[in-house]
């Protein structure tokens, strides 16, 4: 390849040894969240934060996600310290817990429904590293150790290393047809209206290029808890990029993602 753009994550420090830079490690930080139900969402409409740690970073937070349930966390576990990174789940959980009753005393711990956990690219510069690498000669360059906020931030950091390669000498040709907008695959929706709550799944359609099957999958919910449409699941799958696994669909249209779990009463989007 004539350039490289290193955003390896966890393992961008082997891919910056292939060439023989060992300028940086990855030791990655545990983070861990507990998501309680929308019946909690009420309690704050605030982000919250505790004060800032000096090493681990902004803390565990109390927030509501844009869907309205409550969220706590992240916890800040570094993988090389086995008392952090062996925690069991019933420590990891009560350490949230505690940490966020000092934000909000009042909500109910027996409404979370699951928990996630994920490993931030940490690096030992202690920051992000979007520059070309002294061993690639302006054609290889690092977009590692991109820890939080890296999702906030990607956008502006997609823009940093097109302007590194132009400088490396690849030629940047922007294309005429792009278009930056993309049309949202999951409807706002107020309440139950317009909506039928009948056996999740069931297809009658003869023709699915019918104005009327539209009208009906546009109204069939698939997933009970998220209000997610039959329409809605064509729709990401027609999308350019291959929808493949369960877990895409649920990335892309909420599918599964209440608080049933993808229950088979609840759920069939297969």
């Amino acid at each position: 390849a004539r350039f490289v753009v290193n955003a390896a994550g966890g393992y961008a420090d082997k891919i910056a040894k292939m060439i023989g830079d060992e300028s940086f490690e990855i030791k990655p930080r545990l983070g861990d969240y507990l998501l309680l139900n929308r019946n909690q969402g009420y309690l704050t409409k605030h982000t919250l934060f505790p004060c800032p740690d000096p090493v681990l970073g902004k803390g565990v937070l109390v927030q509501t996600t844009l869907w309205g349930n409550l969220i706590l966390g992240p916890t800040a576990r570094d993988t090389y310290k086995p008392e952090a990174r062996d925690m069991s789940d019933a420590s990891v959980q009560e350490y949230i817990l505690s940490k966020c009753r000092r934000l909000v005393p009042y909500f109910d711990p027996r409404e979370t429904f699951h928990a996630f956990c994920g490993a931030r690219a940490k690096s030992t510069r202690g920051d992000w590293i979007v520059e070309p690498s002294d061993m690639g000669d302006g054609r290889f360059v690092h977009a590692a150790g991109i820890d939080s906020p890296g999702l906030a931030g990607s956008p502006a950091i997609a823009v940093d290393v097109v302007e590194l390669l132009k400088k490396g000498g690849l030629d940047c040709v922007e294309d005429p047809g792009f278009n930056p907008n993309r049309a949202p695959i999951v409807t706002p929706k107020r309440g139950m209206r317009g909506l039928r709550m009948g056996p999740v799944g069931k297809n009658d359609a003869k023709n699915p290029s019918d104005a009327s099957d539209e009208k009906r999958m546009a109204s069939n919910v698939v997933c009970k808890c998220e209000k997610v449409t039959e329409m809605e699941i064509v729709r990401a799958c027609r999308r350019s990029l291959p929808v493949d696994s369960t877990q895409a669909m649920r990335k892309r249209t909420r599918a599964g993602m209440g608080h049933c779990q993808g229950d088979g009463e609840n759920y069939d989007c297969e």
